[in-house]
């Protein structure tokens, strides 16, 4: 499965394709986003600035090795319109092996036996 991104960069939509599965390097950046989200999920008064900020830095530094270095962080974090962030959420739970389909099955269920 392709992946692809678009962002808007010198006011110009620009599309970047990755063919490949996600690799090792992509998974450790993987775990490193899913660390951070655990972490803001838990937090007893709410998300920090820093834990916000970590948690965009870090799906940008995944991104950018994701598609190879061909565009920056910069470019993500100021090309990436907001209606578009499943497209880089979804090839970080492709990388950790999540469906999220299969949660809302669960979910599902769960209400079902209530």
């Amino acid at each position: 499965m392709p992946y692809k991104i678009k962002l808007l960069i010198n006011n110009k939509e620009n599309e970047y394709i990755r063919n490949e599965p996600p690799m090792v390097e992509n998974l450790i950046d993987a775990l490193k986003i899913q660390r951070i989200e655990i972490e803001m999920d838990t937090t007893e008064n709410g998300q920090t600035d820093k834990q916000i900020e970590e948690r965009f830095n870090g799906y940008a530094d995944f991104a950018v090795k994701f598609w190879h270095n061909q565009f920056s962080k910069k470019d993500f974090l100021s090309g990436l319109p907001t209606s578009a962030f499943d497209l880089i959420k979804n090839p970080v739970w492709d990388t950790l092996g999540y469906d999220p389909d299969a949660l809302e099955d669960e979910d599902e269920n769960d209400e079902k036996k209530d």
